[in-house]
């Protein structure tokens, strides 16, 4: 009778599979934080604009009424709930 410790060739093929999959592993956790790293860059670009855009109405510099609107907004909110 044969164990995996006789046969060398048992043990290769469950370290290959092991290693593939480690292999496949690695990669989809590598592509899920660059995505992650993306989408975090993008909405830190989106803050700023948004931010800016604040400034710009605040300024009269904007007079679109429904970005004024959303601005109103945001200064309600933040008159209910100032920062700390």
């Amino acid at each position: 009778m044969s164990t995996s410790q006789d046969d060398p060739s048992g043990f290769q093929n469950l370290f290959s599979i092991t290693k593939s999959g480690l292999r496949t592993t690695a990669k989809a956790s590598k592509d899920r934080i660059k995505k992650r790293q993306a989408d975090r860059t993008l909405e830190k670009l989106y803050w700023k604009l948004g931010k800016e855009v604040v400034e710009l109405v605040r300024a009269g510099e904007i007079t679109h009424p429904g970005v004024k609107r959303s601005v109103e907004g945001i200064e309600s909110h933040l008159k209910d709930h100032p920062p700390e």
